[in-house]
C-alpha cells in the first residue's frame, strides 16, 4: 500500500495526481521535491471542487492549497493511526496468506508486486464492503493488470467477453483465470480474446471484415 503518510517529508510538496496510473494506488512515485497524489482512493469529496476548471483559483492558488491539506492528511493519518479501510485490507491480505482463497491465488499474490497486490486488495475490500459490483471491479482489475482490456458484459445472457491486447503467456492466463474466479460468476460463460480483437454488433470500431469472430 502506498499512502501519503508513508515516507511522508515535510519539506516536499504534494500537489493533485490529474492523470493517475491507477485508481487504487494514492502515490504512484515518492522520489523528487513534488509528490503527486491520487486523492480520489480517499478523499474525493475533499478534492474534487479543486480540480474543477470553474474553480476560480489560479493554478498557484490550487497547488498552494493541495499542497497544505495534503500536509494536513499527512499528519492526521500518522496521529490517528490505521483507517477502517486500512484495517479491512489488512484483514484480506491475511486471508489470502493463509490460504482462505485457496493455494493457487496465495501463490498468486506472493508473486505479484506491492502496487499490483495493493490493486487486488483494494478491489475486493470494495466489491465486499462498498458495495461496488464485481463485474464492475472485474473491470477495474482486468484494466489494471492488462492495459486496454475491453470487457463486455451481457447479463441477460450470463456471458462475458474480454478482448486483452496482448500476447498470451501462462503467466498471464493464471492472472485472467484467478481475477475471474475471485470476481464472476463460475456459471457464466466467460471467453477471452487474446491479442486480436473481436466484432461487438452496433460498434463500428471493433468491426472488421474477415479479420475476427463476431458477436
Amino acid at each position: 500500500m502506498s499512502e501519503i503518510w508513508q515516507d511522508f517529508a515535510e519539506a516536499k510538496e504534494y500537489i493533485v495526481d490529474k492523470n493517475p496510473v491507477s485508481p487504487f494506488i494514492e502515490v504512484w512515485h515518492k522520489a523528487g521535491k513534488t509528490v503527486a497524489v491520487n486523492p480520489l482512493v480517499r478523499f474525493p469529496k475533499l478534492f474534487l471542487p479543486l480540480c474543477q476548471e470553474d474553480s476560480g483559483l489560479s493554478e498557484e492558488e490550487e497547488r498552494t492549497i493541495e499542497n497544505v491539506l495534503f500536509h494536513y492528511l499527512a499528519r492526521m493519518d500518522r496521529l490517528s493511526g490505521f483507517s477502517l479501510s486500512s484495517l479491512r485490507l489488512f484483514d484480506i491480505q491475511r486471508d489470502i496468506q493463509h490460504g482462505l482463497y485457496g493455494q493457487r491465488v496465495q501463490q498468486w499474490y506472493a508473486s505479484l508486486a506491492a502496487k499490483d497486490q495493493y490493486a487486488l486488495l483494494r478491489g475486493l475490500e470494495q466489491s465486499r464492503y462498498e458495495g461496488i459490483s464485481h463485474y464492475h471491479m472485474y473491470r477495474v482489475l482486468m484494466q489494471h493488470f492488462f492495459t486496454g482490456t475491453k470487457v463486455y458484459t451481457y447479463e441477460a445472457e450470463h456471458r462475458v467477453l474480454v478482448y486483452i491486447p496482448e500476447e498470451q503467456s501462462a503467466e498471464k492466463e493464471v492472472t485472467a483465470e484467478l481475477l475471474q474466479d475471485l470476481l464472476l460468476d463460475w456459471l457464466w460463460d466467460i471467453r477471452l480474446f487474446w491479442k486480436w480483437p473481436f466484432g461487438i454488433l452496433g460498434k463500428g470500431q471493433t468491426m472488421h471484415i474477415d479479420g475476427m469472430v463476431i458477436y
